[in-house]
């Protein structure tokens, strides 16, 4: 396919304690134990780091999205909208699920 053979990522320069965090997320997770440090970099390559301010919503439980996300620096808290407890066919409470720490990958 031609189109696919000419596509090619784009690249997000950044600093380097952000590459190296990047990289470091990436390494840790399950994911891409098995890839060598050159795949990893451009992966980091074309990752884009987008700044959310305290309180921000970065993603929904049950949201279709095509990205994930590593924190650099700070903490997310994580919520559940609702609690489903199937061995009771009902839902339970939402609310405070746990803390994500400088170098989680999630979403």
């Amino acid at each position: 396919n031609q189109q696919r053979s000419e596509w090619r990522p784009g690249y997000f320069d950044k600093p380097l304690a952000q590459r190296q965090g990047l990289l470091l997320a990436l390494k840790n997770c399950p994911l891409f134990t098995n890839l060598d440090d050159e795949p990893l970099e451009s992966i980091v390559d074309c990752m884009p780091v987008v700044h959310y301010e305290a309180g921000a919503c970065i993603i929904r439980q049950g949201a279709q999205d095509d990205a994930a996300y590593v924190i650099l620096s700070g903490v997310a808290e994580v919520f559940k909208a609702e609690a489903m407890d199937t061995r009771r066919g009902g839902s339970g409470n939402a609310g405070f699920v746990r803390y994500l720490r400088e170098g989680r990958l999630f979403g």
